[in-house]
């Protein structure tokens, strides 16, 4: 929904200096955010070329499977196995990225509606144009123009400075929906989980079972929403350095690489996909009540309020006319 409050928010930052502090949604504790990393200062790349390289990447996997990994009991085909190293009989892995290549898993398993999770931890140090992903997509089993997808991307940095966390969302090939947070952590430190809970009601991506962000079924009032097609699961770290960082303006440093991001705790409780669309849609994991209890969504102001530095329902300068997500209920 449009923030009708945001040109005040923004005349109130402004009011505050070149800093502002982010709090914990839940502690005291606070840290020092740049104002540069706030506000509509932050270029976003246009949704051709932030997708470019990844679709690439998805219809390699539709392609030919380089080897079949076992992660976490699940049977996952693997994009450039060179670069990908498997751990603790399987139950973790790690993602690694060079100027030779990057690398990535796609699930051989296809679903629709249900709750997915892992925990992740990203590179260290300076990781500007770097793209670490957990998401779910229909591409390639669906065309482009057809494609439903939601997205946790973290968007690397120079060293010193915070990573971005992404979300973004397709629907039935209509996206380019982004908001970014800053975390209220060190995503580099030690494991978070990162979760999806998409139900025929709602979407739901929250961090550490912390909701960060909701995505409401309003069909009815004619918004695209992800109940038609089958989505896998995929990890993925690659260059994005035409549009991760400041807008493309900062590029990956190679002398800093191999840059590694390391996966564990995989959990997929959602409805395999066997061709019969109803039978998903008329499943438990498809009622919104499936969703009850797994998170705090109190939380959603305060992310917003806190952490939240772009917004695309916010963004006029790049949209004439606003998507009708923005002006319906959340």
């Amino acid at each position: 929904m449009a923030n009708p409050h945001a040109k005040g928010k923004e005349e109130s930052r402004a009011k505050q200096g070149t800093h502002r502090q982010i709090c914990q949604p839940k502690a005291k504790a606070c840290r020092t955010l740049p104002r540069r990393f706030y506000g509509r200062k932050i270029p976003v790349a246009t949704g051709e070329q932030a997708s470019t390289r990844e679709v690439v990447q998805m219809r390699a996997w539709s392609v030919a499977a380089d080897q079949v990994v076992n992660f976490c009991g699940e049977a996952f085909s693997a994009w450039d196995p060179t670069h990908l190293r498997v751990l603790q009989n399987g139950s973790q892995l790690q993602l690694v990225l060079d100027q030779i290549s990057g690398s990535g898993l796609g699930s051989q398993n296809e679903y629709m509606f249900g709750h997915f999770e892992i925990q992740m931890k990203v590179a260290p140090g300076n990781t500007a144009g770097t793209v670490t992903s957990f998401y779910l997509s229909s591409v390639p089993m669906t065309s482009e123009n057809q494609r439903d997808e939601l997205d946790f991307e973290f968007l690397g940095n120079a060293s010193g400075e915070p990573y971005l966390l992404q979300t973004n969302i397709f629907t039935n090939g209509s996206g380019y929906k982004e908001q970014r947070v800053v975390p209220w952590f060190d995503p580099t430190a030690s494991f978070h989980t990162y979760s999806i809970s998409w139900t025929k009601q709602q979407v739901i991506f929250a961090v550490d079972g912390t909701a960060i962000r909701t995505f409401v079924n309003n069909e009815a009032s004619g918004q695209l929403y992800m109940d038609r097609h089958p989505m896998g699961a995929f990890l993925s770290i690659w260059d994005g350095d035409d549009w991760a960082t400041l807008g493309g303006l900062v590029k990956i440093n190679w002398t800093a690489s191999p840059f590694v991001a390391s996966y564990k705790g995989y959990k997929a409780d959602a409805c395999i996909f066997d061709g019969n669309v109803s039978a998903c849609a008329h499943s438990p994991f498809a009622a919104n009540v499936y969703a009850d209890g797994l998170f705090d969504l109190s939380s959603l102001s305060s992310v917003e309020d806190n952490f939240m530095v772009y917004n695309y329902c916010d963004d006029k300068d790049r949209f004439e006319v606003l998507p009708p997500e923005c002006t319906l209920a959340k």
